[in-house]
């Protein structure tokens, strides 16, 4: 079995295993995105990252980790509740005996109670460009879906999809009961301040009972 170290889960362009390879430590990050996954391995340097391209219901990876974390909501990005379970399942397979879990994401009763069923925004808006963004809400399924319209001089117009299937802090938390993990802490911030009410983010650490 290879060296415990570190398994982060939708990397995006590999900014939060950057930080922690500076630290000296060694981390794997599984994508599903092969583009994604080769401009972090063209930008990585000396750095000990290895990008993996694969799916994180999987996590079908070497090894063995003491931790295993997903940041700004990635998890949401599965968009069937089995989808998500069947991770969680995957992350407590490849953690060690005394390794930890951490998930990131935002808090759905905060970021969801100020959208409508269907909603309209312009987010850009200039001489030669419009960025329009489109969302539709479905609270029964949890589901979020976004379309980008993107217009600017010059170029054709291009619509950016994407979809989300929001958890429940306590819908999370049984997720990791399922697969045999229990929370071990939930703060409001990644600088460990406690969660409340007001806000509209959480850290939860989840480890073996």
């Amino acid at each position: 079995m290879s060296q415990p170290n570190k398994a982060l889960l939708g990397p995006g362009a590999g900014k939060v295993a950057y930080a922690l390879a500076d630290q000296g430590v060694s981390v794997v990050a599984l994508g599903i995105s092969p583009t994604m996954c080769k401009r972090i391995e063209q930008h990585r340097g000396t750095r000990a990252v290895t990008p993996v391209v694969g799916d994180m219901t999987v996590i079908d990876v070497d090894g063995s980790f003491d931790l295993v974390y997903s940041t700004t909501s990635t998890l949401f990005s599965l968009l069937t509740q089995q989808q998500q379970i069947d991770c969680f399942t995957s992350m407590a397979r490849v953690l060690t005996e005394e390794g930890t879990v951490v998930v990131e994401a935002f808090v759905p009763l905060r970021q969801c109670a100020v959208l409508n069923r269907q909603n309209v925004a312009l987010r850009a808006f200039d001489t030669d460009r419009v960025d329009i963004l489109a969302t539709m809400h479905d609270p029964v399924s949890q589901r979020i879906t976004f379309r980008e319209l993107r217009m600017a001089d010059g170029q054709p117009a291009a619509v950016l999809p994407a979809d989300i299937r929001y958890i429940w802090p306590s819908e999370l938390d049984l997720m990791a009961q399922l697969a045999g993990l229990t929370l071990v802490n939930r703060y409001g911030g990644w600088d460990k301040r406690p969660y409340e009410a007001s806000c509209p983010r959480h850290v939860s650490v989840y480890g073996r009972p």
